[in-house]
């Protein structure tokens, strides 16, 4: 598709040193506009035909510079699936995990986090009233969006609402059990899925996402334990404060 838009005179933005220079290998990075009839994705890393003056610069589908977990066969590694590639073992022990006394142990995986970074830093950040530096890079970012979620969930002093026997996007082909966090000041949702008997994660519970929640979003989390996004609602027809979870709703205890 993009070959053939460049065919028909198409041009490219140009290329960006800095960003690039943060992905080992890729010749240059470049961010295109929004076409119709394309996937959007800001995880890409672009790789060069040629390094003539006439090369073409084709996206591919970063996957985050992950590395194969030590004593795994490179075939299995190939064939899982990328979402659980991303709540592996990080190769350079970047991961970290949250054990507050009476909760449930959550794990917050480096490279699903550094997959989440580029759409919800910005956004998370400003709710939280910090101003990052522009000019931090993207292993920084996901290093201070890591801390973040780490320092916010274990301060004593913040209001937060936990639903424990949670849903994330209960009531979609991509919905599942969870446990959803709710910084009732911020407005600040935090999710991580209920990995259980998994063939590669086993028991754990691992960061799934966390953003700013809407009003719409933020009501039905409260009276239902359901993380449902609007874009979710909208894609499914699901209605908002539907398909309530087992268990009991939040508690800030």
């Amino acid at each position: 598709m993009f070959l053939k838009l460049l065919q028909l005179g198409y041009e490219a933005p140009p290329a960006i040193p800095h960003v690039a220079a943060q992905f080992p290998g890729a010749d240059s990075l470049f961010i295109t506009p929004d076409i119709p009839g394309t996937k959007s994705n800001q995880n890409y890393r672009t790789q060069s035909t040629d390094s003539g003056p006439n090369s073409v610069t084709i996206r591919t589908e970063s996957e985050l510079n992950m590395e194969k977990p030590d004593g795994m066969e490179q075939q299995v590694y190939n064939n899982i699936r990328k979402s659980i590639k991303r709540q592996l073992k990080d190769q350079q022990n970047r991961d970290r995990s949250i054990s507050i006394l009476k909760r449930p142990k959550l794990d917050l995986p480096w490279n699903q986090i550094d997959f989440k970074t580029p759409k919800h830093f910005d956004e998370v950040m400003a709710a939280a009233g910090i101003c990052p530096d522009p000019e931090l890079s993207k292993e920084e970012k996901t290093e201070m969006l890591q801390n973040y979620i780490h320092d916010t969930l274990t301060d004593p002093n913040k209001d937060l609402a936990w639903y424990e026997d949670g849903k994330y996007q209960g009531g979609t082909p991509e919905g599942h059990d969870s446990i959803n966090i709710l910084d009732q000041e911020t407005g600040i949702a935090f999710s991580f899925k209920k990995y259980r008997g998994d063939k590669y994660l086993g028991d754990k519970n691992g960061f799934t996402t966390v953003f700013i929640t809407s009003p719409e979003e933020n009501a039905n989390l409260q009276a239902t334990g359901n993380l449902l996004t609007e874009q979710a609602s909208r894609k499914y027809n699901v209605t908002l404060q539907q398909n309530l979870p087992d268990g009991n709703i939040g508690d800030t205890k």
